[in-house]
């Protein structure tokens, strides 16, 4: 009598296993920062653009879909 209960309860126990969630994706995501994206919205390419990282720099540089940084020597409060 124990034998299918023993069974029902690895099956149960294989089986919540088996329908977890998938692990989340890892928070440090590859692609351009948050505020790149956000200082080109509704901005043509070539269209000059600055942005706030969040050391506070402020970012100088132009549209390509997003943000691209002229260079180091645009950055204010460094």
């Amino acid at each position: 009598m124990k034998s299918p209960l023993l069974y029902a309860l690895l099956f149960a126990a294989a089986n919540a296993g088996a329908q977890q969630q998938p692990p989340a994706p890892p928070k440090d995501r590859h692609g351009p920062p948050q505020e790149a994206i956000d200082a080109c919205k509704g901005k043509k390419d070539g269209d000059a653009a600055s942005a706030k990282t969040p050391r506070g720099d402020t970012v100088q540089g132009t549209c390509r879909l997003v943000l691209m940084p002229s260079g180091p020597k645009e950055r204010e409060g460094r």
